[in-house]
């Protein structure tokens, strides 16, 4: 979803200053949103592999889900909704 973001803010920097475009969007600020947009989804992801093994960890190993509501709002929140609302904005000003 994050590569989605970013392709649809390029699209909109691309409809918005056509003329521009190819100075604001060079390789060197390409390559730095896509470093950006990785280490945002690795580090979003990231955060429930590093607390999943918590104080209750047995040498059986159980798989289930993390019911914190909190937590789950929140990850789905900045990893799903974000960006498809931002996705959407982005497309809807393109086509006004």
């Amino acid at each position: 979803m994050m590569s989605m973001t970013g392709v649809a803010f390029e699209r909109y920097i691309g409809v918005r200053f056509p003329l521009k475009h190819r100075f604001i969007m060079t390789k060197k600020r390409v390559h730095k949103m896509i470093g950006v947009l990785w280490g945002l989804a690795i580090a979003l992801t990231g955060i429930p592999l590093s607390i999943w093994p918590d104080e209750n960890f047995a040498p059986v190993v159980i798989c289930s889900v993390n019911g914190n509501r909190s937590f789950l709002f929140f990850i789905s929140f900045a990893v799903y909704w974000m960006p498809i609302v931002l996705t959407i904005i982005l497309y809807t000003t393109v086509f006004m």
